[in-house]
């Protein structure tokens, strides 16, 4: 089993930065998840960007992945639910899983069709930086949950 993160450019804020390192250490401590980050395209327009995404996560994608999508209109869960399912796709999925954070322009129709699941961070919109300095956080919770580390409290 192998299970990665995708998200597309180049953390730009220092603060933020830190704490994506941060919590990519103590995820790797943990739990084997890579991190693959796609660079940007140099022209900017909406359908530009989007069809360039897409076509970097469809080249890089194997017949059996399972790709889960960090979307606006995905489904929310609380932390322990969350925990609950990274320890159900550990229990029973022998394929490699992706997260994957779009550009900021989202998805096309062909990466929705694509994925087996869309995940919301939050009803509330986040820069595409700070929402992988989110997942990682509750990924890392998600992770201490299940292993019964002191962290999450409730």
């Amino acid at each position: 089993m192998k299970w990665e993160c995708w998200w597309n450019g180049k953390i730009k804020s220092d603060y933020i930065r830190q704490g994506v390192q941060d919590y990519q250490t103590r995820i790797q401590k943990i739990f084997p998840l890579n991190f693959r980050e796609f660079p940007e395209p140099k022209t900017k327009t909406e359908s530009i960007v989007k069809e360039y995404h897409t076509q970097i996560m469809i080249k890089s994608l194997k017949e059996n992945d399972r790709l889960v999508l960090l979307d606006e209109h995905g489904k929310q869960f609380r932390s322990v639910e969350f925990a609950a399912y990274i320890e159900e796709q550990m229990i029973y999925s022998p394929f490699r899983l992706i997260f994957a954070l779009g550009g900021p322009y989202g998805y096309t129709t062909e990466i929705l069709e694509r994925a087996e699941k869309r995940i919301s961070l939050s009803r509330m919109t986040y820069s595409h930086e700070l929402a992988r300095l989110i997942f990682l956080e509750q990924f890392y919770r998600a992770l201490t949950i299940q292993k019964g580390i002191p962290y999450h409290n409730e």
